[in-house]
């Protein structure tokens, strides 16, 4: 009778370990399934690095591509241009241009406005 009791009340403590065990996961998923909500609700806050211009540091509205196949703000760049002279240089990698033409980015331009289209409150922070 006394090996019964030992093992029903060894069930027992198994039992209320197991469910003690579930409850801490049941609110650990709830935990979780709420940050998640949140994250979905919530714009990402941080801006992609290649909307920033190299020389600035700003988000690009006139984005273009030089030669050296990076892109900057149009002014930006072509301020950097006029003054390296004949040989300009690249901004990024210090190495010479092939030429001097910059090409619009119109994809990252459209990648650009549709991320803050999404996300106002961004744009303002950046005015």
């Amino acid at each position: 009778a006394f090996d019964l009791q030992i093992e029903a009340a060894r069930g027992e403590g198994k039992a209320g370990v197991d469910d003690q065990r579930k409850e801490e996961e049941a609110v650990t998923v709830k935990k979780l399934r709420s940050l998640d909500r949140e994250d979905k609700e919530r714009p990402h806050q941080q801006i992609p690095p290649s909307f920033t211009c190299p020389i600035t540091c700003e988000v690009m509205l006139d984005p273009v591509i030089t030669a050296d196949g990076y892109s900057y703000e149009r002014l930006a760049i072509q301020k950097w241009l006029r003054k390296k002279g004949k040989h300009p240089v690249s901004p990024q990698t210090g190495l010479p241009l092939d030429h001097r033409r910059v090409v619009p980015n119109i994809s990252l331009r459209n990648s650009i406005e549709e991320f803050f289209k999404e996300r106002p409150q961004l744009r303002d922070e950046q005015a």
